[in-house]
């Protein structure tokens, strides 16, 4: 897996969901502050999402086994 390291996102209420990673908390407020300015946006709420942890389903290991060969008369 790839390392994860902590992320905001902007989300502005009544909008779909964010999609951009910001890696520092003011870039984030920066693009809050850039959506909050456009006009679809007037009366809107911004807010700014933390990362504070994630969760992962991990596979279980593969399990090797031995095949026989069957023997004569086995069915």
């Amino acid at each position: 897996m790839n390392e994860l390291y902590k992320f905001w996102m902007v989300w502005i209420e009544g909008s779909p969901a964010p999609v951009k990673k910001h890696f520092t908390y003011d870039e984030a407020r920066l693009e809050a502050e850039r959506l909050l300015k456009l006009h679809e946006n007037r009366w809107r709420i911004a807010f700014i999402l933390e990362a504070t942890s994630f969760g992962v389903i991990e596979t279980p290991p593969v399990i090797w086994r031995t095949v026989v060969p069957k023997l004569q008369g086995e069915k």
